[in-house]
């Protein structure tokens, strides 16, 4: 059976270290093997850069890649590589997280273009409406220290997909030998619709909806499985903002997606897409259906260890 990786995209000319950064962290807290991908543009004109005596841009994308290959092999890592001839991004990237041994993509910040605009509108955009695996993004800039992920969290709602992202992030805090934060933001931003709600007083919606979420995290905590330590944090305000401010004091928060529709609309309504460009730490965002390509990449790999 084939060994389930972790895959890290990259664009040959515009190699993002961000994204290897995060994926070889991930690498050594799970113990699971890393495959680069790097997805080389057909199209352009490799006839011409042959004439003029440079290498070929397939041959360009094979030597970045033998290069950031090398540099994880030496910080030990079980490392594969691949050059993929692509006319979209999008379908390449698609068509490599629906493969059985992907277990999770690691994409580019949301802030760079190409590969890392896959969640910012580039052509791309439409691999992230129903992603075949789960997806990490790092923030620009982002470096791991030693031991990294120390505090891992998930962005919880009482979902299926908030569910399924907390068994992701416990999976994923449980292979780590990690506590785990639950964090669960109560929406108490007054619309005019509950303004208007009728019989009631906005007082007390908004209490309720704090006591829903308080005990609704709390009965997600009591059902995970053994070997998890985990603490619930119930929140209330707007959902980004306090989600983005959760974020400083953890290394990685795990959010949950439903499998179709922009990215822009996945999470507890809308809070994703802003959220990637306000929080300073990694997103794992796992879509809806996918969070046993976690758990699989996750329970196997002490089994790749080498």
């Amino acid at each position: 059976m084939p060994l389930t990786r972790i895959v890290i995209a990259l664009e040959p000319g515009r190699v993002s270290p961000e994204a290897i950064e995060l994926g070889d962290a991930l690498a050594r807290a799970s113990g699971a093997p890393i495959g680069l991908l790097a997805i080389w543009r057909w199209w352009e004109p490799v006839e011409l850069a042959l004439m003029v005596g440079e290498p070929s841009l397939r041959e360009e994308a094979r030597q970045a890649l033998r290069a950031v290959g090398e540099r994880l092999r030496a910080r030990g890592h079980n490392v594969t590589e691949r050059v993929e001839a692509a006319t979209s991004i999008g379908s390449a990237l698609h068509d490599a997280a629906a493969e059985d041994t992907t277990g999770l993509l690691i994409l580019g910040p949301a802030h760079h273009s190409g590969i890392g605009r896959v969640v910012a509108g580039s052509t791309a955009y439409n691999f992230l409406h129903g992603a075949p695996c789960p997806v990490a993004i790092p923030p620009r800039g982002f470096i791991a220290p030693a031991g990294w992920p120390q505090r891992i969290g998930v962005a919880y709602a009482d979902t299926d997909e908030g569910r399924e992202a907390l068994r992701g992030g416990a999976a994923l805090a449980r292979s780590a030998g990690r506590p785990l934060r639950v964090v669960a933001v109560a929406d108490t931003r007054i619309t005019l619709e509950l303004a208007l709600a009728p019989g009631y007083g906005v007082a007390e919606i908004l209490e309720a909806r704090r006591e829903t979420t308080k005990r609704a995290v709390e009965d997600a905590i009591g059902a995970l499985p053994a070997g998890v330590t985990a603490e619930a944090v119930t929140l209330a305000g707007d959902p980004v903002a306090k989600l983005a401010d959760a974020g400083d004091e953890l290394d990685l928060l795990v959010c949950g997606s439903r499998s179709y529709g922009p990215l822009g609309a996945l999470l507890f309504g809308s809070v994703s897409r802003p959220l990637l460009h306000h929080t300073s730490i990694p997103l794992l965002v796992v879509p809806r259906g996918r969070e046993r390509r976690l758990e699989e990449l996750l329970d196997k790999s002490k089994e790749h260890v080498t």
